[in-house]
């Protein structure tokens, strides 16, 4: 008859089991980390600038594209 110790030192021996035991604290990184951009961007001021990466990045303006007529260039 096998006992649980047995059971566990077997499973333990499984890749597959390995990575169960380890999700628990992988998912808790990840809600972590996805609490953080979270309330990063609930705080943000604008959009992304494509060239600080800051969050502040806002439209001033907007205008016909002359070249197609009825788009416009933002």
């Amino acid at each position: 008859m096998f006992s649980s110790s047995d059971l566990l030192a077997l499973l333990d021996r499984i890749e597959l089991w390995k990575r169960l035991k380890k999700a628990p604290s992988e998912l808790d990184e990840l809600r972590e980390r996805v609490q953080k951009l979270e309330d990063r961007l609930a705080q943000a001021k604008g959009d992304q600038c494509p060239k600080c990466r800051e969050m502040t990045f806002t439209v001033t303006a907007s205008e016909l594209d002359r070249t197609q007529p009825g788009k416009s260039l933002g």
